[in-house]
């Protein structure tokens, strides 16, 4: 089977990525073509070169990691975060899946580290109640500003560290960040919207570093993660509420063991999990 891929994120290497791998486990003879010769193309949302290809000619397979929904009228079928299956075209790949190292390649220049599989049920050993570095927060955008705001409203008991662009010390790479994180009690780490299933890399780099995540989704995060493994803005009526409650963890040993200690793992997934998203996202694609 001849694939291609097209629009994905900076530094996408189109012969060393999760997919071809995943698909090469399941299928002899992949080919990685030029998308004009493929049988198969996979695209993302960073760009429009997929609307070049003929759908005639070529299955289409749309990929996102971001808060967007797939357009039928541009794709065969899909892997988002979404729990919706549009009648069978949708497969659910959150994008915290794709962070661990299912097929032992270490990095795929970007994401530029992947995380051990044995992590997942037997992550490092840390302990953050000894850590003497309070709170970290990585990101280089704030679109809703619930971010500042947090790190603003906690300011007056301990400042947090900021880490990314707006606070001039941008760093590039997964084991930079796990690194960095691994150092704090606390993470925030709030998505940057809301949406059912759209549960990304953050929570599971939080929990893996050993911090107490201050994390924000909604109630399906529940179906991926225990919510007793992290503090979610959306159970508070304000980000002052939780900013006193975080307060509150820090200045308790007890209780932040509470949230050091239980699961995150509703379900651990195994490699024959990913491998059956790609034959179900074939099987869609009549493949």
């Amino acid at each position: 089977m001849k694939i291609a891929f097209a629009d994905f994120w900076w530094k996408f290497e189109n012969n060393n990525n999760f997919f071809v791998d995943s698909l090469r486990s399941i299928r002899d003879n992949i080919e990685v073509v030029d998308p004009s010769d493929a049988d198969v193309l996979i695209y993302s949302c960073f760009g429009k070169d997929h609307l070049n290809v003929d759908r005639d000619k070529t299955k289409k397979i749309y990929y996102t990691g971001e808060n967007l929904r797939p357009d039928f009228n541009e794709c065969d079928a899909s892997l988002t975060f979404d729990f919706d299956s549009y009648n069978g075209k949708n497969i659910r790949m959150p994008l915290w899946l794709m962070q661990y190292d299912w097929h032992e390649k270490t990095n795929y220049v970007n994401p530029e580290y992947l995380m051990p599989v044995e992590w997942l049920t037997n992550p490092p050993k840390w302990n953050p109640v000894e850590r003497d570095k309070f709170l970290a927060a990585v990101f280089n955008r704030d679109h809703i500003g619930n971010r500042f705001e947090f790190l603003q409203k906690i300011a007056p008991y301990k400042k947090g560290h900021g880490f990314g662009e707006p606070f001039k010390n941008w760093f590039y790479g997964e084991s930079q960040k796990l690194n960095i994180l691994s150092q704090f009690k606390f993470t925030m780490c709030f998505e940057n919207g809301v949406a059912d299933g759209y549960h990304t890399e953050k929570l599971v780099h939080a929990k893996m570093a050993g911090c107490i995540p201050v994390y924000w989704a909604n109630n399906t995060i529940e179906n991926d993660f225990y919510k007793e493994s992290f503090i979610n803005l959306n159970d508070f009526d304000s980000v002052d509420e939780l900013a006193k409650f975080v307060i509150e963890v820090d200045k308790d040993d007890k209780l932040a063991q509470t949230f050091l200690q239980a699961p995150l793992f509703k379900k651990i997934p195994t490699k024959d999990d990913v491998l059956n998203k790609f034959k179900d996202i074939l099987k869609a694609c009549e493949l």
